[in-house]
């Protein structure tokens, strides 16, 4: 007979514990509108590492936002900033491109010097 009660206790804690740890649309919704506005502010400065936590708590967000139903003013509210996380994807999509641009560069810059190196040693072992 413990056990049974044991056994109630534990499935009642986890009841209210399930019941307590889930969020409303509402703090979904805020925590993905907070996302879009910190990071906007921030992401001159983001590192690469930066857009790919960006990219992981914005996919966490839409998954949680999937699970709830919403009235067509906050279908709106969900789709401008789904436009706005969109274009702040895209911006570091252009970072990310414009960082392999240069480190292409400097690459064929690099190689260039060191072929120009062997070549200006070439002639002068050909001269001597």
């Amino acid at each position: 007979m413990k056990q049974i009660f044991r056994l109630a206790a534990v499935l009642l804690a986890v009841a209210a514990f399930a019941a307590c740890s889930q969020r409303t649309k509402e703090e979904v919704l805020a925590d993905f509108e907070q996302l879009y506005v910190q990071t906007e502010s921030k992401c001159s400065d983001f590192s690469t590492k930066d857009w790919d936590k960006y990219e992981k708590k914005c996919k966490a967000l839409e998954t949680e936002l999937s699970k709830f139903e919403f009235t067509n003013s906050e279908k709106l509210t969900i789709n401008r900033l789904r436009v706005k996380h969109a274009g702040l994807s895209l911006q570091a999509k252009a970072q990310r491109a414009g960082e392999s641009i240069k480190e292409a560069a400097s690459e064929v810059s690099d190689a260039v010097k060191d072929a120009a190196e062997d070549a200006a040693k070439a002639v002068k072992s050909l001269n001597e």
